[in-house]
């Protein structure tokens, strides 16, 4: 990853973080996560950050989607790449 990319990714993390008791509360919920280490949800939280400023999630019929929900997905969307790295996500992103 070069020092563009890197600094691009500590700015998102820093600027615009999940907020921790809102992913506690959303996270606890997931029975999927509960194998998790610490760290490797510490991992998936910062994915899921950079998920959601990169990615749109919209309701169908205009169903308003909650931050919860939209936090939900991104842990979702998240956990099979924990291990890869958000670049899959992204088409000619810089990440």
């Amino acid at each position: 990853m070069n020092i563009l990319r890197r600094a691009r990714v500590r700015y998102i993390l820093h600027r615009y973080p999940i907020k921790h008791d809102v992913w506690e509360a959303v996270t606890a919920k997931l029975a999927v996560l509960q194998g998790l280490t610490s760290v490797e949800k510490a991992h998936l939280r910062e994915l899921s950050t950079l998920f959601l400023h990169d990615k749109r999630i919209y309701g169908a019929q205009g169903f308003e989607v909650s931050e919860a929900m939209r936090i939900h997905v991104a842990a979702i969307a998240c956990l099979p790449i924990l291990h890869l790295g958000i670049g899959l996500f992204s088409h000619g992103a810089m990440w």
